[in-house]
């Protein structure tokens, strides 16, 4: 039987952590691949999810389509797990956040 490896703590690279998105960007989370990984999960939080919910599960991608949900200046947080072929899980990521800018002022 092949050994497998556990696989490694995905890392996040967009939205940046801390980015003030433009008040229409229709977001697709990415983060890089890690080793010995075939799927990943993705949580998020905050805006109206008051905790942490799955919201991309378990896929071979790596984005997840958050839409173009708009929620001007609250914090939405993030995290990705890996796993492989037999169901070994990664740590998380590190929590990543971003933000929409306000729309501008209607005159």
């Amino acid at each position: 039987v092949p050994e497998t490896s556990i696989p490694g703590q995905p890392v996040a690279n967009y939205p940046r952590l801390g980015q003030v998105l433009p008040y229409n960007e229709y977001v697709l989370m990415r983060w890089l691949p890690a080793d010995h990984a075939t799927e990943y999960k993705v949580e998020l939080w905050g805006g109206p999810f008051a905790s942490p919910i799955v919201y991309c599960d378990w896929n071979a991608a790596t984005t997840c389509s958050f839409g173009s949900h708009k929620y001007p200046g609250t914090k939405i947080y993030w995290r990705v797990m890996a796993r492989n072929e037999i169901g070994q899980e990664s740590a998380w990521s590190d929590q990543w956040w971003f933000t929409w800018a306000y729309p501008p002022a209607s005159n």
